[in-house]
């Protein structure tokens, strides 16, 4: 009897022992799954999950797998305080990684963060060649000359040399250049741009400019971005967008506005103008324009249909 207790107390030991260790392993698993500092329980101090993010971000970036490594180094560079050396890196790395995504602005972002962080590092010069490129690319061609010369032109005062990517505000430690608000405000319609003319102007649009990015941090936080509604509205925009940017390069070229051209549309349309020729050229031009812009749209769209595997059932559109 006084045995079967005694092995009824051992079994009993054994599966606290147990139930105890398998408890530690799924907390320990909770705690890195949620990126959460693990309890080193026999010391008694917590240990940070350190070069963790890096680790994964270096193998997913050799894997191909660029969206989650920008992910991966993104963390690390919020979980970590860094030296310069190591923040510097791991942004030129994120500036190359986005740049391989096809995100252009926000590879420039970081290439202008790796000389903030340290102007004289390797990486920093890497980022300049990085920046004349991209700004090329973007078609940001007077941002690009003023940077190639602000490379060659070592006698010019930091100041000076400085333009163009001064810090303007701060983000929970990241940084907002002026050209990144300079941008936001050359987008505005015209009628806008007036109210946040001048210095003090400028200044009310800065504080527009980061409210805005604090909304849309909070928008992402919350999960906004993932909303079908929402998704469908940016993938119209975008292809709103990339229509237009074809169109540009397919049409705009060719829309000329030759004295001569615009004289005889004024004549063939003399009575619907009603009005002498020089009191109206500029209405004139613009009209001959954007009925030359539609039958060249008109031809165009014609030639994509024709020459493409297209199939349209009109009659079925009620």
């Amino acid at each position: 009897m006084n045995e079967n207790k005694g092995t009824r107390k051992l079994i009993d030991a054994r599966m606290v022992i147990l139930l105890s260790s398998q408890l530690l392993v799924g907390l320990l698993l909770i705690l890195a799954i949620w990126g959460l500092p693990a309890r080193n329980i026999s010391s008694g101090h917590i240990s940070g999950r350190g070069d963790f993010y890096r680790e994964v971000g270096n193998k997913l970036q050799t894997a191909g797998v660029v969206g989650e490594a920008i992910v991966a180094y993104e963390r690390y560079l919020s979980d970590n305080k860094l030296d310069k050396e190591t923040e510097s890196k791991i942004s030129f790395s994120l500036g190359n990684l986005y740049e391989e995504n096809g995100e252009y602005e926000k590879a420039l972002h970081k290439y202008y963060a790796v000389q903030a962080i340290d102007e004289s590092s390797l990486d920093s010069q890497d980022s300049s060649k990085r920046i004349v490129a991209l700004l090329e690319r973007l078609k940001k061609y007077n941002a690009a000359k003023f940077e190639l010369k602000n490379q060659t032109a070592l006698e010019k005062d930091k100041v000076e040399v400085n333009q163009g990517g001064e810090i303007v505000a701060k983000i929970e430690g990241r940084p907002i250049f002026n050209f990144e608000v300079n941008e936001a405000l050359d987008q505005l319609p015209e009628a806008y741009k007036k109210e946040f003319s001048g210095k003090d102007g400028k200044q009310n649009f800065l504080r527009k400019y980061v409210a805005d990015e604090l909304l849309v941090a909070k928008a992402r936080k919350l999960q906004y971005q993932n909303d079908g509604k929402i998704r469908r509205q940016l993938e119209n925009i975008e292809k709103q967008l990339l229509v237009q940017r074809v169109l540009e390069d397919e049409i705009g070229k060719k829309i000329s506005a030759d004295p001569a051209d615009i004289k005889n549309y004024y004549e063939a349309n003399k009575t619907k103008f009603n009005k002498p020729f020089a009191e109206i050229t500029k209405q004139v031009e613009e009209e001959y324009k954007m009925q030359k812009g539609q039958m060249l749209y008109s031809n165009l769209m014609e030639d994509i249909l024709k020459t493409e595997d297209v199939k349209i059932f009109a009659d079925k559109m009620q």
